[in-house]
C-alpha cells in the first residue's frame, strides 16, 4: 500500500511557504495536530493560488472530509491581523464552521439575523467571521460594503446562480462542493462557478461550452488552477472517519457549543419547488437513458457547439489514474480568446515553485522536480518509506509504466 505522509504525525508546524518567500507562512502546531493529509493537501492548493495572486478557487471532494477544518486552518496561517469573513452554509454545518473558525482560526464568529445583519460591522480591528445560513441568503445585502478578506460558499453548487451570491466578493474567493461534475454534469453551473471565484479565468459561456467538450473528449483537466476534485479514493492512506470517530467528534463540537451557550436554529424546510424540480431532472434522467443508452454515453443536453458529443466515462477509483491525473504535470490553461485578462491569475512566483508548490508536504531536499522525464522519482518521494521500500518503488515503476501506455494511446 502507498501512504502520503500525514501532518499529524510531524509535531511540528506545516509550513506552506517555499524557500525564497520574503515571510515564512505555516499552520500552527495546534491546528496542524488536527489534520489529515487530505486536509493538507486542500489547504496547500489553495494557498498555492493565493500567492500567485489569484482571486479565488474551488474545492470539489467527497462528504466526510470537513470543509470548515481546512478552511480554517488556511485562514490560521494566511491571516495576519484584523480581517473580516464571510461563510455561507448550511444550517446543518453551522455549529462546525463556528468550532472551527473560533478554535482554529481565532475569529471572533456571529451568526448574522434579522436582528443583527444591520450592525455597523464596517473598521472592525480584530478578526471577525460573519456566517450566513443558506436559507437566509436577503441578509447578505446588508453586508455587501464591507470589505471581506474572503468569502467562502458551502454548498456552492446549489446557489451559484442567485444574483445576490454574484455582488458578493473578497480578495479571495472560495467554493465549496460535493457534488462530482464527472457523474452528474452541468456546464453552465461549473462555468458560473468558476467565474466567480476566479472572475474572467474561463471566458465566454459558448467559449466554455466548445473548450469543455475538447477537454473531456481528451481527458483533459484544463480547469486545475482553479479546480481541485479530492476524493477518498485518491490515495490508499486517505481513510474515511469510522462511525465512532464521527459521533465522538459532534459530541465534541456539541459540548463546546453548550458550554459556550450557543444554540443554531434547525433547518428550515425545503419548498416544494425545489421537490418539483428535482422530480422534472430525474424524468428528464430516465427518459435520456430509456433508449438503451448506458451512463458512458450520456449526452450534456446544454452544450450549443458540438450538441451530440459523448462524454468519456469518469473512473475515479484506481490509484493509478489518481496519481498521474493529480500529480503528473499536466497542460496549461487553454485560452478562451486572445484577449482573456488571464493577467489576473498569472503566478508571480517562479515555474518551479508553481508546479511543485503541491508537494510542499515532501521534506526539504525531496521536492520533486518539473522535469517531466523525471516524474517517477517526484512520485516516489511522496510516499512515505517503509521496511518493503524496494517492492513499494518497484510496484510504483510498474503503475507508471502501464498508466503512461494508456496516456499514450
Amino acid at each position: 500500500m502507498f501512504y502520503i505522509k500525514n501532518p499529524s504525525e510531524l509535531n511540528k508546524p506545516w509550513i506552506l511557504s517555499t524557500p525564497g518567500d520574503d515571510k515564512p507562512v505555516s499552520i500552527p502546531l495546534e491546528v496542524t495536530k488536527h489534520l489529515k493529509n487530505y486536509h493538507v493537501m486542500a489547504v496547500e492548493f489553495l494557498y498555492h493560488n493565493y500567492r500567485k495572486g489569484m482571486k479565488g478557487s474551488i474545492l470539489n471532494q467527497e462528504p466526510g472530509m470537513n470543509f470548515p477544518l481546512q478552511i480554517s486552518a488556511f485562514f490560521s496561517a494566511v491571516v495576519g491581523g484584523a480581517a473580516v469573513v464571510l461563510v455561507i452554509c448550511s444550517r446543518q454545518s453551522m455549529r462546525f464552521w463556528h468550532y472551527h473558525l473560533s478554535n482554529h482560526s481565532k475569529f471572533h464568529v456571529v451568526q448574522l439575523t434579522t436582528k443583527n445583519s444591520k450592525d455597523d460591522y464596517k473598521g472592525n480591528n480584530k478578526r471577525l467571521a460573519l456566517l450566513i445560513p443558506i436559507d437566509c441568503l436577503n441578509l447578505c445585502e446588508d453586508v455587501l460594503d464591507l470589505d471581506f478578506f474572503s468569502v467562502v460558499i458551502d454548498d456552492f453548487d446549489q446557489i451559484a446562480i442567485k444574483r445576490v451570491v454574484k455582488k458578493l466578493e473578497g480578495k479571495f474567493n472560495v467554493g465549496l462542493t460535493h457534488r462530482s461534475f464527472y457523474m452528474n454534469p452541468n456546464q453552465k453551473l461549473r462555468w458560473n462557478m468558476l467565474n466567480w471565484a476566479n472572475p474572467g479565468c474561463v471566458g465566454k459561456l459558448g467559449e466554455f461550452y466548445e473548450i469543455d467538450n475538447r477537454n473531456a473528449q481528451l481527458f483533459v483537466d484544463n480547469y486545475r488552477y482553479w479546480w481541485f476534485r479530492l476524493t477518498w479514493r485518491f490515495c490508499e492512506s486517505f481513510k474515511r472517519p469510522t462511525d465512532e470517530e464521527t459521533e465522538s467528534y459532534e459530541q465534541t463540537v456539541a459540548a463546546w457549543a453548550s458550554a459556550n451557550a450557543l444554540t443554531f436554529a434547525p433547518e428550515t424546510e425545503q419548498k416544494s419547488r425545489k421537490r418539483k424540480y428535482v422530480d422534472k431532472l430525474m424524468l428528464v434522467r430516465e427518459t435520456e437513458t430509456s433508449d438503451n443508452s448506458s451512463r458512458e454515453d450520456a449526452v450534456v443536453n446544454e452544450v450549443p457547439i458540438d450538441k451530440y458529443v459523448k462524454l468519456p466515462s469518469m473512473d475515479e477509483s484506481p490509484i493509478v489514474t489518481s496519481i498521474i491525473k493529480n500529480f503528473e504535470i499536466s497542460p496549461d490553461p487553454i485560452p478562451t480568446r486572445t484577449s482573456l485578462p488571464y493577467t489576473q491569475t498569472q503566478p508571480n512566483c517562479s515555474k518551479y515553485e508553481e508546479e511543485s508548490v503541491l508537494f510542499s508536504f515532501i521534506e526539504d531536499g525531496e521536492r520533486p522536480s518539473t522535469s517531466k522525464s523525471e516524474s517517477e522519482k517526484f512520485i516516489l518521494n511522496l510516499f512515505e518509506k517503509g521496511d518493503n521500500d524496494e517492492a513499494k518503488s518497484s510496484d510504483i515503476k510498474e503503475i507508471l509504466k502501464k498508466a503512461d501506455a494508456v496516456l499514450q494511446n
